[in-house]
């Protein structure tokens, strides 16, 4: 088992914490709050769209930042026993088709799909140790500060052949068919939490308990500006529990802190954090491991 001493990566999340709200209040005073709320663009929270039709832009329910399997397109590093490692998360969702009911409530279909990949850095040859397939069919619904996602999905994971050749070790099938569903509630532009769960409805190994639940929130500050940046940018803090029968309820805890660089005009945002994990792998073939380590991570919403 890799992990990172415990008097390291407690200290390293309270200095976390201690320097995100240092940047909320730092940058965005009390005042300033009430004048963001007014702002349609000036926050990570996801708001209503009116593209209806095939192929519309932007989602009724935004991703959720904190979550390590969320479909993403994001890099990170960090040490694990020792160890420099990287993971890649090679990943987009197409909206399909938006539409209305004549409540006003908001429907959108998508197609999902990542690579989640996990790297062992070095100076030499850097090797693959495992990468997980993703693939989701989701549904998107919102009715003004509620929206929800409900989806089919499936998910795959595979040793990398560098890490077999090290140790010798072929893994073993793992592949999941699944229901999830998550349900979100906005607080203006500052705060969002959320909850759900899922279910998995073909497992291999046959091993695997199938039912998991998760929750989280997510709190954003206002844009403000930068010497020499014309970019806004925002400070956010959010956070992910899960808990799997397959690890005997045992809580995955994600955390993440960062600062995020929008777009005027579009809803594409860079952002660069700080995250600390602590809980049984995201990875499939290594689900059965506790981990915890603190990481930098860049990532894009595009």
């Amino acid at each position: 088992m890799r992990m990172w001493s415990k008097t390291s990566t407690h200290s390293f999340k309270n200095l976390l914490f201690a320097a995100l709200f240092f940047s909320l209040f730092y940058f965005s005073p009390i005042s300033s709050w009430a004048q963001t709320v007014s702002s349609s663009s000036t926050t990570v929270v996801c708001q209503p769209q009116n593209d209806s039709g095939l192929y519309p832009d932007g989602h009724l329910f935004h991703k959720l930042i904190a979550d390590p399997r969320q479909v993403q397109l994001l890099m990170s590093y960090y040490q694990l026993q020792g160890e420099n490692m990287g993971d890649v998360a090679l990943g987009h969702r197409w909206g399909m088709d938006r539409w209305s009911d004549r409540w006003g409530d908001q429907y959108q279909w998508d197609l999902e799909g990542m690579a989640y990949s996990r790297f062992q850095v070095g100076l030499g040859i850097n090797y693959l140790e495992t990468i997980d397939y993703i693939a989701n069919l989701p549904l998107e619904i919102r009715r003004g500060p509620y929206s929800a996602e409900i989806m089919l999905f499936h998910e795959s994971s595979h040793l990398g052949d560098g890490y077999i050749r090290q140790t010798g070790n072929l893994g073993f099938n793992y592949s999941v068919n699944g229901f999830r569903s998550v349900f979100s509630r906005d607080f203006g532009h500052i705060l969002r939490i959320y909850g759900g769960g899922s279910y998995l409805l073909d497992v291999a190994p046959t091993s695997l308990g199938r039912g998991a639940v998760q929750a989280g929130f997510e709190l954003t500050g206002p844009d403000f500006h930068a010497p020499k940046i014309k970019r806004p940018l925002f400070v956010y803090l959010a956070e992910d529990a899960e808990s799997h029968q397959y690890n005997q309820w045992n809580i995955n805890s994600n955390t993440v802190a960062g600062i995020g660089m929008r777009a005027r005009k579009s809803g594409r945002v860079i952002r660069l954090q700080l995250g600390y994990f602590a809980g049984h792998s995201p990875f499939g073939q290594f689900y059965f491991e506790r981990q915890h380590y603190a990481n930098v991570a860049l990532a894009f919403d595009l």
